[in-house]
């Protein structure tokens, strides 16, 4: 293998903001570990936020436009520096960025990867959710209209775009991983793939902590981002409204932030929850992770959630609705978490509550989620990518 075919480069979009953006993060010690040097271009660098030691395993590189990763700018910029730089790897987490043929003309010894960090086709339900969100806000006439354009106009138009945007990244690029087997059999249904020879599924890897604290306290945890298109926590708090009265020993604890935390904070207030507390952004989850015994999602949609992984893999319970193939993986179908029918609330609160009343199931369950938490180790994870690396460049 040559020295172009020993580096790689990762384009994202805000570094290290995301699950993606964390992924990489630790999937770049275990690359510099196999001899590849490690590259990160992206529109905003928050160098900050880096764990220590990071700087001295990568070279990260800001974009000049810093507004579109698309723009002709950065496309002659990225051209540019794989072409001086010897890049041989080339993985984009961005689905906005699909200039990789303008890219191919100036380094044509390089493979061009796009690893898809979500739920596929969740574009579509993200416009759908806010549409709906839209629609309860209206009356009368105005309902009407909305109602038209959800189900006639703007989705007809927008599953169109999406699907169109899919192909394409699937036929400019070498490789198209995606997050389970799940997703790839959706992606191959939906675009009606004849030989998915270039789609990939490889799983998000997570750090394993050697000890994990398998003495939990009374504590169930939500740790995301607050948004409501996806996350949809207000179905969580109304949720804990009912939960919290069943259990009184046991408080919720919600850490992140988003837009949403403000109408979150007022409704929780509005139903005079007494044991749910809004932490706030999380840098260093691992504490709030060794002291839960539960983890909650409430979503509408999900990709990969790190939480649910992150949360097994320091022995918490992943409990969410059935809403992705993804949650159905990382879950192991039921055996190694909770699932609940989407979007049955009240079903959820009754496995919570039993789920909180019984402790030898929860040991139980416990075991379980560590046990699945090995998929996710970086040995394994990154073994896969390396595969896939040698396959491009044999």
């Amino acid at each position: 293998m040559d020295k172009r075919q020993r580096a790689v480069a990762f384009l994202h979009e805000d570094f290290p903001f995301g699950g993606g953006e964390r992924v990489t993060l630790n999937l770049a010690p275990y690359f510099a570990a196999q001899g590849y040097g490690i590259y990160i271009f992206a529109l905003r660098l928050h160098p900050e936020l880096w764990p220590a030691g990071t700087e001295k395993i990568l070279q990260a590189y800001a974009l000049p436009d810093t507004r579109r990763i698309n723009s002709r700018q950065n496309v002659v910029y990225l051209a540019q520096a794989l072409k001086e730089s010897g890049i041989g790897i080339f993985v984009s987490i961005s689905s906005s960025f699909r200039s990789f043929d303008i890219l191919r003309k100036a380094s044509p010894g390089c493979r061009f990867i796009f690893a898809l960090h979500f739920q596929p086709f969740c574009e579509i339900q993200f416009k759908e959710e806010r549409l709906l969100r839209n629609r309860k806000k209206a009356s009368g006439l105005a309902k009407w209209i909305l109602i038209d354009f959800l189900k006639y106009r703007i989705l007809r138009r927008h599953h169109t775009r999406w699907h169109k945007i899919y192909r394409q990244l699937y036929r400019q690029t070498d490789a198209y991983v995606v997050l389970c087997k799940g997703y790839k059999e959706e992606i191959i249904r939906t675009l009606h793939l004849k030989s998915p020879t270039r789609l990939y599924a490889i799983g998000n890897s997570t750090e394993l902590p050697p000890q994990p604290n398998l003495k939990k306290e009374k504590q169930v945890l939500f740790a995301g981002r607050m948004s409501h298109a996806d996350k949809r926590i207000d179905r969580l708090i109304r949720i804990w409204a009912k939960t919290e009265k069943a259990v009184p020993d046991w408080r919720l604890i919600l850490a992140g932030d988003g837009p949403e935390r403000p109408r979150l904070e007022q409704q929780a207030r509005g139903l005079g929850l007494k044991r749910a507390s809004f932490a706030g952004y999380q840098q260093d989850l691992a504490p709030l992770y060794e002291q839960s015994a539960v983890v909650c999602l409430t979503s509408s949609f999900e990709g990969w959630p790190l939480c649910l992984t992150e949360g097994q893999a320091h022995g918490v319970i992943p409990m969410a609705f059935d809403c992705s193939e993804g949650i159905k993986a990382i879950c192991g179908g039921g055996g190694c978490g909770l699932l609940v029918e989407p979007f049955d609330e009240d079903a959820y609160a009754e496995a919570l509550i039993a789920l909180l009343r019984d402790a030898p199931r929860r040991k139980a369950l416990q075991l379980k989620a560590l046990q699945k938490a090995q998929d996710y180790s970086i040995e394994r994870i990154g073994a896969q990518w390396m595969d896939l690396f040698k396959h491009l460049n044999p």
